[in-house]
């Protein structure tokens, strides 16, 4: 074989082994379909236990109206608090209210379709929600107050919510007043059972003596990613937080 021949052999055959390289490449590369590109949309929940509100309803409607999250969740709502509902109503016309055994109300609120018949109370054990339909699917948008230490250790109360949270189909957004540290046991199961991951590190959400940071309130998401903030008590005994996270919707 000439050195010509040789040149056009070797030529054809490196041709050939990088159109294979690309075609392994494409066959091992992951799809991008729209729905996986979707779930890439930064998504903003606001959390808030609005306990010791003093009729201060004007001020947080404008602090959650600046973030303009997909959803909120809302804890100790008394009588009287109710009014802040009515004001982010044409924002959020998708809302629901609960009252949670021996303690007041809680609600969730999205600016999203509300899916009609989804609303549930889980037997007033802690937990108000509904699902929404969100450009990306359904999602389950829940507001947690869970009194685990209410005149003791409560675990009764976990035990009644696990099941119900098991048996939710779809993507979760979880928020709320957990009164537990993401690590304590209550947190860690009720996360589990919603097959939700928290957003982004602790931060303070609560102070105990007025002094001693804790992180109590937390926002959990189905495969979540993101971060979470700190925002001011504004008249409250707790931070709010505001989490910004992509998730996955199923």
């Amino acid at each position: 074989m000439t050195p010509k021949q040789q040149n056009g052999v070797f030529q054809a055959l490196s041709s050939r082994v990088a159109v294979l390289m690309l075609a392994s490449l494409m066959a091992i590369a992951p799809q991008q379909t729209p729905a996986q590109n979707a779930e890439r949309r930064e998504i903003i929940h606001y959390q808030k236990n609005i306990r010791i509100n003093r009729n201060n309803h004007e001020e947080l409607a404008r602090e959650f109206l600046r973030f303009r999250p997909d959803t909120i969740s809302l804890q100790e709502i008394a009588s009287s608090d109710k009014v802040l509902l009515d004001l982010l109503k044409d924002t959020y016309p998708s809302q629901h209210y609960c009252h949670v055994k021996h303690l007041s109300g809680i609600a969730a609120l999205s600016r999203w379709p509300m899916v009609e018949g989804t609303q549930t109370c889980f037997g007033g054990w802690g937990i108000a929600g509904f699902q929404v339909e969100m450009p990306e699917g359904r999602v389950w948008v829940l507001s947690a107050h869970i009194e685990v230490f209410l005149d003791g250790l409560r675990p009764d109360i976990v035990r009644a919510l696990i099941p119900q949270l098991e048996d939710l189909e779809g993507s979760v957004i979880l928020g709320g007043d957990f009164n537990s540290e993401p690590f304590f046991t209550s947190t860690v199961a009720l996360a589990k059972a919603a097959r939700v991951r928290r957003i982004g590190r602790s931060v303070p959400t609560f102070e105990l003596f007025d002094r001693i940071g804790i992180s109590i309130d937390h926002v959990m998401a189905t495969g979540g990613e993101g971060v979470i903030m700190q925002r001011p008590k504004l008249t409250s005994d707790h931070f709010g937080v505001v989490s910004r996270f992509s998730m996955h919707f199923l």
